[in-house]
């Protein structure tokens, strides 16, 4: 971190962001227009599904019940999962969702191939699903305003893509994960959004840059950005400034470490779906630390759907 604000020092920075203003500002019309004049000229297409997930897992059974249950509480449709070389008891936990249609399961066994498996999902199901996230099974859509989904990604079928940002979970002082439900039992986080997050495609636009958490479209060869919640463009390069919404309608909660004992394993226990680079990332000293000593602040927004969440998953339980 001061590394790179010793690289990046705060004149250098207001500098760049001064100097591609008006960049920023002709993308974003040319943008517009180009959206307005294709919605005019672009019939609209029916789907099987409107919102659906695609999200891998590798040995996250335990959590899998929780994840799937929130995610068919707010109105998706349907759940991509693929299962990257898991060991634990996946399948019985996945059974009853696979059997009952919510759930499409694939086994994948390479090693640190996620973009591999999300450009599997996406060329086999574009034209299944209106929408299709890119989220892990540590992540959860928080909406904000709404209490369905497809009511919020509703007023987005003009634009490629939504572009949500994380807020970033720690441990909560749990040194051991125990019983208990993620969202019930981790409520210390960073007290901003950040700006890396990660995106719902909206697949009336046929051509897309696949990345881990940035989708973009194509106008020819230039590319269209997705959108943060109050329509500006989520510029994720390295040539535009970017931006975090300062009122979001909806956020992914992020619990990147869970207990401290689920944070060891992840590092030290198991692979990256990603890649390796990713993992000995955060094997190095001091990660683990910089990110806890950042949860200052609390959120419970989720919890609103606590009691709906307990009751699915009651249900499944029982039916399993």
């Amino acid at each position: 971190m001061k590394e790179d604000r010793d690289r990046n020092p705060l004149w250098k920075r207001v500098g760049r962001l001064v100097a591609l203003f008006p960049v920023q500002v002709l993308y974003s019309l040319f943008g517009y227009v180009f959206m307005f004049l294709r919605s005019l000229f672009t019939r609209s297409r029916s789907y099987r599904y409107e919102v659906s997930i695609c999200a891998i897992f590798q040995n996250e059974g335990r959590f899998l019940r929780e994840w799937v249950e929130y995610h068919r509480i707010i109105g998706v449709d349907h759940l991509y999962l693929y299962n990257n070389n898991s060991s634990d008891d996946y399948k019985a936990v996945l059974a009853p969702y696979v059997e009952s249609g919510f759930v499409t399961l694939t086994d994948w066994p390479e090693r640190f191939a996620q973009l591999k498996m999300y450009e599997d999902c996406w060329r086999r199901h574009r034209d299944e699903s209106h929408w299709i996230g890119f989220i892990d099974l540590d992540e959860f859509v928080n909406l904000q305003k709404d209490d369905d989904i497809k009511d919020f990604l509703g007023r987005f079928r003009r634009y490629p893509g939504v572009y949500l940002s994380w807020r970033e979970f720690g441990t909560s002082g749990r040194m051991e994960e125990g019983d208990g439900l993620v969202t019930e039992k981790y409520t210390s986080c960073w007290p901003c959004l950040q700006f890396a997050g990660k995106t719902f495609i909206n697949n009336d636009y046929r051509r897309f840059f696949i990345t881990v958490h940035c989708f973009h479209a194509y106008c020819g060869r230039i590319p269209m950005f997705p959108v943060t919640d109050s329509k500006t463009f989520a510029y994720r390069t390295e040539i535009f400034f970017p931006y975090v919404p300062r009122h979001p309608k909806a956020w992914i909660n992020h619990y990147w470490s869970k207990s401290y004992e689920w944070f060891k394993y992840k590092t030290f226990g198991r692979d990256d779906v990603a890649s390796a680079a990713l993992l000995e990332g955060r094997k190095k000293s001091g990660i683990f630390e910089s990110h806890e000593v950042r949860n200052t602040t609390k959120d419970h927004s989720i919890q609103r759907f606590l009691i709906q969440l307990k009751r699915g998953m009651e249900e499944s339980n029982s039916t399993s």
